[in-house]
């Protein structure tokens, strides 16, 4: 062997131990870098999310179940309850029964049969059908095997118009309408909270109360159900649509607010079939629209007495001019284009006429011609600028859903809705509450309460004994809202006026201020029925506000009822 191979032969041997130790060392390190990410995970583990694992499988162990709670109830203004709340309970049988075998399930069965007084063998029936065993809502549940779950219905104790008001509720016990939406948070009340215990196959352990649930606030409403029913059965005397309003001008609260066609509270909370569903959305008679606040009417005559106060309301020599200034009216008034070529003929709904009158006698007398001419003299831009002061097309602020602002129209408004200029024909009509005049019956009422209140109004209240102070809309002497309220009263209480017909031989129409108003509809022949009434005037308690649909004339259809009306509030009932 040569010298040199040895050489070679060792080299071979000490590359090999140094590549040997090489990887010995890279081992090392790996298993060092390992352990030390081992280490650390289980740092960071045990010490740093130790809080957010620990509330982790707590949260797996520990379930919070919330448990919903009563809500208030709603009562009439005589504490008459209108809507309330009713539970079951139910054992859970699938939820009680989970994991639960041989002598365990035996066991459970007893308890389930002694606390509830239920047979073993319909226990065990129940249990093999998956069926929930309803149980007395005062039996105290104290085995923490035994799931509980609640059924909440809301019951309604009365029937017909009264549901615009009351509303209804969802399977889920959400307000969706009326007082139940408006009021919803004050209702609800607050649900419970109750942490369980559960073993590893979710069984009940132990339940434990963090919170218990805390039933609603009662509702008490401004409203009279038996005065409400009274004046539905009044109304329901006509096929037509019909509107009813009762209120307290002093505090603002509604007595009475019948819309008629109406839906039931009782069934929209229940479940109702396809079929029957279809039917009420499509009838044509919308019994979900309240017409008291949420429809829009030409006012026709009942717009009057707004502009009486307009033109009483001017600056002294025009009032003074008002007041002592003559119309003659021969049963038409006539207006002609800016040639002189055409002549647009507006007529008064006696077609005779009413001869010379003052402004005293057209509102007693309802004549047309006299407020055409008052309304050319005083101008849209007056009349909308009075509109504006006292609020007369804006919202009442009734504590119900759905309520619309109507319209008193101005120069600006048309061009903005409809593209066209303002025409003189256009306050002509304005001035006898037609044309492009519109408002609600709550508005109606509204400006009512005004002339109540001679210049003051509160907003509109559907809860009970609100604390109101009302506000000043209109500032005019004394003198001149009794001189309307005169005028007013020599409707229902002179011979000649449109109301007194009807209310000729009452013991209280000495106090009664009134107006009766027919609007046109659209149809020829066709009329709205309003009449709106105050009394006392000199002291008012009460404000009235009746339409008809397609009633006919006011003094015909829509003063008959109104007197009913007073006869309940101011005489009784032998129903009341």
């Amino acid at each position: 062997m040569r010298k040199g191979s040895f050489k070679d032969i060792n080299l071979k041997i000490i590359k090999k131990k140094r590549e040997h130790n090489k990887r010995v060392i890279l081992l090392w390190i790996a298993l060092f870098v390992v352990f030390s990410v081992f280490i650390y995970r289980t740092y960071d583990l045990q010490i740093n999310q130790k809080e957010a694992y620990s509330k982790y499988f707590d949260e797996i162990r520990m379930r919070r179940i919330e448990i919903p709670a009563y809500r208030g109830n709603i009562y009439d203004r005589n504490g008459k309850l209108l809507a309330y709340t009713t539970v079951n309970r139910y054992i859970d049988i699938s939820e009680s029964f989970k994991g639960i075998y041989g002598s365990n399930r035996t066991d459970l069965i007893d308890d389930i049969s002694l606390m509830t007084g239920i047979s073993t063998i319909d226990i065990t029936d129940a249990y093999n059908k998956n069926e929930d065993i309803k149980i007395r809502p005062d039996l105290s549940v104290t085995n923490p095997l035994i799931k509980i779950i609640y059924n909440f219905e809301r019951k309604y104790q009365f029937e017909g118009s009264l549901s615009h008001i009351v509303g209804y509720v969802n399977r889920d016990l959400q307000g969706v309408a009326g007082i139940e939406k408006s009021f919803e948070d004050t209702l609800n009340g607050i649900p419970g909270i109750q942490q369980v215990e559960v073993d590893s196959i979710t069984r009940q352990l132990q339940n434990t109360w963090l919170r218990k649930p805390q039933k609603g606030q009662d509702i008490y409403l401004s409203v009279d159900y038996d005065l409400q029913k009274y004046i539905e059965t009044l109304l329901n005397e006509f096929e037509n649509p019909a509107v009813g309003i009762v209120t307290r001008p002093k505090t603002g609260e509604v007595l009475a607010l019948v819309s008629k066609p109406y839906y039931e509270s009782y069934e929209m909370s229940e479940s109702i079939p396809v079929e029957k569903w279809n039917n009420i959305v499509s009838n044509e008679d919308k019994v979900f629209l309240d017409r008291a606040i949420s429809a829009r009417y030409n006012p026709g005559s009942l717009i009057k007495p707004f502009m009486a106060i307009c033109a009483i309301g001017g600056k002294e020599k025009t009032t003074y001019d008002f007041i002592t200034g003559r119309v003659f009216c021969e049963g038409s008034f006539s207006l002609y284009s800016n040639d002189g070529t055409t002549e647009y003929k507006y007529n008064d709904w006696v077609s005779t006429g009413h001869g010379t009158v003052t402004l005293f006698e057209a509102i007693k007398k309802s004549c047309n011609v006299y407020f055409y001419n008052a309304g050319l003299e005083m101008g849209i831009d007056y009349l909308k600028s009075v509109s504006d002061t006292i609020g007369l097309d804006k919202l009442s602020n009734i504590q119900i859903p759905g309520e619309v602002e109507g319209i008193y129209p101005s120069r600006y408004w048309k061009k903005e809705f409809t593209g066209e200029n303002w025409y003189l024909g256009d306050t002509v009509l304005s001035s006898i509450g037609q044309g492009y005049v519109q408002l609600t019956p709550i508005e109606l009422v509204k400006l009512f309460e005004l002339i109540a209140l001679e210049g003051k109004k509160n907003d509109s209240f559907i809860t009970a004994n609100p604390f109101t102070i009302p506000q000043t809309y209109l500032s005019l002497p004394e003198s001149h809202w009794t001189y309307l309220k005169y005028a007013m009263n020599a409707g229902a209480s002179q011979s000649g006026g449109t109301a007194y017909p009807v209310f000729k031989d009452s013991e209280y129409k000495t106090r009664l201020a009134s107006k009766t108003g027919t609007a046109e509809t659209g149809e020829d022949g066709v009329y709205n029925a309003f009449f709106g009434g105050i009394y006392p005037f000199d002291d008012p308690e009460y404000c009235v506000l009746v339409l008809v649909e397609k009633g006919g004339y006011g003094g015909d259809a829509a003063a008959p009822i109104a007197k009913e009306i007073f006869d309940y509030l101011l005489l009784g009932s032998d129903d009341k």
